[in-house]
């Protein structure tokens, strides 16, 4: 969603802040050099023409009247300055001194006019007003200074270091970035919006793609849940089905029939379990076919939407991969002794499709409930061997002598017959039966064969 911002997004407006301050520096360091060569070019054209003319240099002002501003502002600041006199032409320059009252007593421009010769190109720095171009007319001991920047160095860092330093380190120099660049801030502000907005879209993108992923993942699944249950009720009717099967097959071998009738009654019933048997062999090859498709879409769906995953914002990569990381870290747990038999089945039961579907606790569960049953039957009869017995028979001798409630007897059978149709058939058991199952060993806090 374009509805919120993320931390990308304020990094994202303060870059675009910096690269208008930067480029708009840059801008006016680069119209500051330019107004410097006019101001030297300037400088040399009013040199000739009071040197050669005939105007009267006191007249300055209106001389130059002219070139003022609407608001009778002098873009370029000059004046001539003798030992007696001093005429400027204009009364206003921004925020800058006039040079009449800089130079009030001649003798500060006594410095510069001991220079032995005086060019154009010639500046000389004052320290806190600025720099100075100046030339003697040839006529007269009267000299035409300028205010002008110390622009004239080769070393175009000096000269940018004395641009931030004396021209735009201050909030006036602030104010005319802004009056000289509010186009070019315009510009790259609505530049930047733009290709925010278009990031913001192809991540909405990313973002709509990712969530699809996630739900086809989410689909897939229940979809392979459906089959599973179907799978294993199959699988519960097929074991059932080969019971009953081995059941009639050793009773037609071992009975001693009254009649030809029982025997074809028995022979029909054993034909009719056995094509039975056919069917679901049938039915669970076609599911098993089914579940390995699946699976395999599974797989590529996985990467697909981990592939999408690394388009996403960083902040949503690390929710992901934290959860993912919590998932792996409690699933290693499974290995070690330490959680409880509640605490592996919720373990397990994160990243399993059904609550039931559990195998690692199940066989794990199964084992130790082998063991409980055989401890308490040896609780009765301590010199009971475990070759020499079975689970039944440590049931019913638990139950018949009174070491648990009679309460809890079908209960015991319930899981004993789930535990043969686990180990001998892959039947999952009911989540009944292995909630029950986990509440016993939690009880008893159980051992854990790992």
């Amino acid at each position: 969603m374009i509805s919120y911002l993320t931390k990308k997004d304020f990094i994202w407006l303060i870059w675009t802040i910096l690269l208008c301050l930067f480029v708009s520096i840059i801008q006016m360091f680069s119209r500051d050099i330019t107004l410097d060569k006019v101001h030297r070019t300037e400088f040399a054209l009013l040199y000739r023409f009071f040197n050669e003319s005939s105007f009267d240099r006191h007249h300055l002002q209106s001389t130059l009247e002219p070139l003022l501003t609407e608001r009778k502002f002098a873009l370029f600041q000059v004046a001539i300055i003798s030992e007696d006199s001093c005429f400027e032409n204009t009364q206003h320059y921004y925020n800058n001194p006039l040079l009449c009252s800089t130079f009030q007593d001649f003798k500060n421009l006594m410095p510069y006019m001991s220079l032995t010769e005086f060019k154009t190109s010639d500046i000389a720095q004052e320290k806190t007003s600025g720099s100075y171009l100046i030339k003697k007319f040839s006529d007269s001991d009267e000299y035409l200074i300028a205010k002008t920047n110390f622009y004239s160095k080769d070393n175009e860092l000096s000269q940018f270091l004395y641009f931030i330093a004396n021209r735009y380190y201050q909030t006036n120099g602030y104010y005319k970035i802004y009056e000289k660049g509010k186009f070019l801030f315009t510009m790259i502000f609505l530049t930047s919006f733009i290709l925010w907005v278009l990031n913001k879209l192809q991540y909405k993108k990313y973002r709509d793609r990712y969530s699809a992923y996630i739900k086809k993942e989410e689909d897939l699944q229940s979809r392979m849940l459906d089959i599973e249950v179907k799978y294993n009720d199959i699988k519960n009717k097929k074991y059932e089905n080969e019971l009953m099967l081995e059941e009639a097959e050793l009773k037609i071998k071992n009975l001693d029939f009254q009649s030809d009738a029982q025997k074809k009654e028995l022979e029909s019933a054993i034909s009719a379990l056995t094509n039975s048997k056919s069917e679901l062999e049938s039915l669970l090859q076609e599911d098993e076919n089914l579940i390995e498709k699946l699976e395999r879409e599974a797989v590529e769906l996985r990467k697909n939407t981990h592939l999408q995953l690394n388009k996403l914002e960083p902040f949503e990569q690390k929710e992901k991969n934290e959860l993912i990381y919590k998932k792996l870290e409690n699933l290693e747990k499974l290995w070690r002794h330490e959680p409880t038999w509640k605490d592996r089945k919720n373990f397990e039961s994160l990243v399993s499709l059904k609550d039931a579907h559990l195998p690692f606790t199940i066989t794990q569960g199964f084992i130790a409930f082998d063991k409980l049953v055989l401890n308490l039957a040896k609780q009765h009869d301590a010199y009971l061997v475990e070759s020499q017995t079975n689970l039944i028979n440590n049931i019913n001798i638990i139950f018949n002598n009174g070491l648990l409630p009679l309460k809890y007897e079908q209960n015991f059978h319930d899981i004993r017959k789930a535990r043969n149709k686990w180990f001998h058939a892959g039947i999952y058991p009911t989540l009944e039966t292995i909630d029950f199952l986990i509440d016993v060993l939690q009880d008893t806090d159980a051992e854990v064969f790992i």
